[in-house]
């Protein structure tokens, strides 16, 4: 029986988004602090699992170093380092007797937590503030795996589709979505992401309303 998860949001902010890394994980081990007081919850050693919504060459269950920021985000000395490693530097830092054991992308989260209620899912799919998919894939069909013998015939693929189309060959574009690229953090990348998830959907419309006014 699983029982109803505890919940509570905090809101990251510009400031660290676009600070240093160390500032932003201290933010979030001080967020696990203060939900573990709020919720009288135990303080006692206890295993984290640590959705990361970010490309990631992940290289264990409990390991993985940054490949690049997305979502507008530009916190300093976080891409290439173990972001693990990183939240579990600043839980310590915080006195907390939390430790991450688990790495997971969003979407392959998405997809594993589906495929218990329902065994023959095979796709999940974010349409949030950014975008992605993931898929099971038979392990022959993957070239890319070098870290040595499966342990399974299948594997989940973290597709990272929000930077789609980066040679702009494919997808029609027009001058709101190159306003838009010209606009973010990170210039000529995640070209599919900016044109249809949540985090530039406001200023999509907020540009095409005010194109259409001065037409």
């Amino acid at each position: 029986t699983v029982s109803e998860p505890l919940l509570k949001s905090f809101d990251i902010g510009a400031e660290r988004m676009r600070g240093s890394g160390e500032d932003l994980f201290t933010f979030i081990a001080d967020c696990c602090k203060e939900f573990i007081k709020d919720e009288h919850t135990s303080n006692s050693a206890a295993s984290l699992g640590f959705t990361f919504s970010f490309p990631v060459n992940q290289t264990s269950i409990s390991s993985g170093t940054l490949v690049h920021w997305t979502k507008d985000f530009t916190a300093s000395g976080v891409e290439g380092a173990d972001v693990v490693s990183l939240l579990n530097n600043a839980l310590k830092k915080a006195n907390l007797k939390v430790q991450v054991d688990a790495l997971v992308n969003d979407t392959v989260g998405t997809l594993l937590t589906s495929s218990y209620s329902d065994p023959n899912c095979v796709i999940g799919l974010i349409l949030g503030t950014g975008t992605n998919a993931a898929y099971v894939e038979k392990h022959a069909n993957i070239g890319k795996w070098k870290q040595g013998p499966f342990v399974s015939q299948e594997h989940i693929i973290n597709v990272e589709w929000g930077n789609f189309d980066a040679d702009k060959k494919v997808l029609p574009r027009n001058k709101i979505d190159e306003q838009i690229d010209a606009a973010s953090e990170n210039v000529g990348e995640q070209l599919f992401e900016k044109m249809i998830s949540g985090r530039y959907l406001g200023e999509i419309v907020r540009l095409t309303v005010l194109q259409l006014w001065k037409e």
